[in-house]
């Protein structure tokens, strides 16, 4: 389904790989006009009139992706093991069944990230099964997904996950080695001036950083870490901002491991060299120690 909620009409774009599948040729049609419009590879675009949207089916090749099954007699399993080749946001099918007439929901959790409710419509039987999609940020190498029931609602079986990576949506993180710990923003925070820390490594959009070919690193798609107000002494916050293109806002990595500001040539510091949950993260002079030494992964 493409939506325009603009004033005007627009053209959308659909990218296969944003649906799971190759960039081989796939067929489009328009389900509400009940049109063929043909095959294009990589994606197809196509006009939606102001405040409308247009419903197609598209039928091409799934890409690869991991599978991973319940092998339990649970109805809503834990899956271990649950393997990315970087972070990122993947694209994760949920392969269930519903025997109900009502709609079931359950509740789904990577590592340590926060819940959410996900919704599985009626299947026709118990045995009948179909899938679900959802976008859910994974860490580098294994993960655990956990679903538990909502109160309220009859849970769905769950039998599968396929996770699949989107172009465009990998990252890294910043592992700390003296805590073994990943710099992180504060409970998902988008504000700017919101201070850096450390918290244990859960694969979350928060822990996620692109490096930028300027040396930026940029979490959210957007925000940059930053050296707070062009701060250039020991003890100047490591905060998010707006990306400015400011050189306080870009890093170079070391081979020693350290990280440092490029306009004050300090280094990226876990605070007092402590290693807890929710250290803070300053800038401060370069001296060798674990506090100040980091792993992209």
């Amino acid at each position: 389904m493409l939506f325009n909620r603009t004033g005007s009409a627009a053209n959308i774009t659909v990218r296969w790989a944003d649906l799971g599948l190759t960039s081989v040729s796939a067929t489009v049609r328009n389900a509400w006009t009940r049109t063929d419009a043909g095959s294009f590879a990589t994606g197809y675009t196509t006009s939606v009139p102001a405040n409308d949207a247009v419903l197609l089916t598209v039928s091409g090749t799934e890409a690869s992706g991991t599978t991973v099954e319940d092998t339990t007699t649970a109805t809503i399993p834990t899956f271990t093991g649950v393997t990315a080749t970087s972070a990122g946001t993947k694209l994760v099918d949920i392969t269930y069944a519903n025997g109900g007439s009502t709609t079931r929901k359950a509740t789904i959790q990577v590592n340590g990230q926060f819940k959410y409710v996900v919704a599985f419509p009626p299947t026709g039987s118990a045995t009948t099964y179909r899938t679900v999609s959802v976008l859910a940020h994974l860490a580098k190498g294994a993960n655990t997904v956990r679903f538990a029931a909502v109160s309220g609602s009859t849970a769905p079986d769950i039998d599968a996950l396929r996770v699949q990576g989107i172009p465009g949506t990998d990252g890294a993180a910043l592992v700390g080695s003296a805590s073994n710990r990943c710099l992180d923003i504060d409970k998902n925070t988008y504000v700017n001036a919101t201070q850096a820390q450390i918290w244990d490594c859960s694969g979350g959009r928060n822990q996620t950083f692109t490096r930028t070919s300027r040396g930026e690193l940029v979490v959210y798609g957007n925000k940059c870490l930053d050296a707070d107000n062009n701060g250039t002494t020991n003890g100047t916050k490591v905060i998010i901002w707006d990306c400015t293109g400011g050189t306080n806002q870009k890093w170079t990595t070391n081979s020693n491991g350290t990280i440092t500001n490029n306009l004050s040539g300090l280094c990226l510091d876990a605070s007092n060299a402590a290693t807890a949950n929710g250290t803070k993260l300053i800038l401060w002079t370069c001296n060798g120690q674990t506090n100040q030494k980091w792993t992209l992964t």
